[in-house]
């Protein structure tokens, strides 16, 4: 069964942002299954939710794509934000 994660992301809104979190999970082999997105005008500040599976091997998917996300996550360099991964079990 392939485990579903839910990143949870907020940054300044800046063009790029989604582009550069979906190749990042397609990347890594991930399939996205629910995208919602939030644009704060006022604030000028992007928030979302992507909740996705990782194929394969659970137990190494996790441990790869947390691996990862740490060390290259594509919005922790470019731009200042805020984000979660969390499996979608740990949620239920």
């Amino acid at each position: 069964m392939p485990n579903t994660f839910i990143l949870t992301l907020s940054c300044p809104e800046r063009p790029g942002i989604v582009h550069a979190v979906t190749a990042f999970l397609f990347g890594h082999g991930c399939d996205i299954v629910e995208h919602r997105q939030f644009d704060d005008p006022i604030r000028h500040a992007l928030f979302l939710r992507t909740e996705f599976v990782a194929r394969g091997d659970t137990d190494t998917d996790a441990t790869q794509l947390s691996a990862a996300s740490v060390r290259r996550w594509p919005t922790s360099s470019r731009w200042t934000s805020s984000w979660r991964t969390t499996s979608r079990s740990a949620c239920w």
